[in-house]
């Protein structure tokens, strides 16, 4: 497995495991390329074969604050530590930068594995937000101060 930076010949790969995966939550193609040019870190996950196997988006959300707006990892491919594998990448690559200060993340409450990834990281619960994703689907809002 490797990880290395999304470019725009990736974009075919991000959408269809984006869609896949979130279904009707995903980002259209085009807010997955707006992304690919305005982000702080995109990463993709590169199984042994070279295919996208997950990526993660981060973004600068205001003055020393990171959010995580997507981390993904295929079906088939979970439960393998490669979450964490692709989590720890990122939290490196933002120590190296020694700009911020926190990251932050919004995870569906059902999402437990999700959860599980985050808390192992010392990402804390700040809040929860009804209907964030639809009505009755809340999120939690999580932050790692860095």
């Amino acid at each position: 497995m490797k990880i290395e930076k999304v470019k725009i010949n990736d974009l075919n790969q991000i959408n269809s495991l984006e869609k896949t995966t979130f279904k009707d939550d995903s980002f259209s193609k085009e807010t997955i390329e707006q992304l690919l040019y305005n982000n702080t870190f995109f990463f993709k996950l590169l199984n042994s074969n070279e295919k996208i196997i997950g990526f993660v988006i981060v973004l600068e959300q205001e003055r020393n604050t990171l959010n995580i707006i997507s981390l993904l990892i295929k079906e088939g491919y979970r439960n393998m530590g490669l979450g964490s594998f692709l989590l720890n990448h990122v939290l490196m690559e933002v120590e190296k930068s020694q700009i911020f200060k926190r990251i932050i993340l919004n995870v569906r409450t059902s999402n437990l594995s999700a959860l599980k990834l985050y808390k192992n990281h010392d990402f804390r619960i700040i809040k929860e937000i009804d209907n964030y994703y639809r009505i009755g689907d809340n999120a939690f809002l999580m932050e790692l101060k860095l």
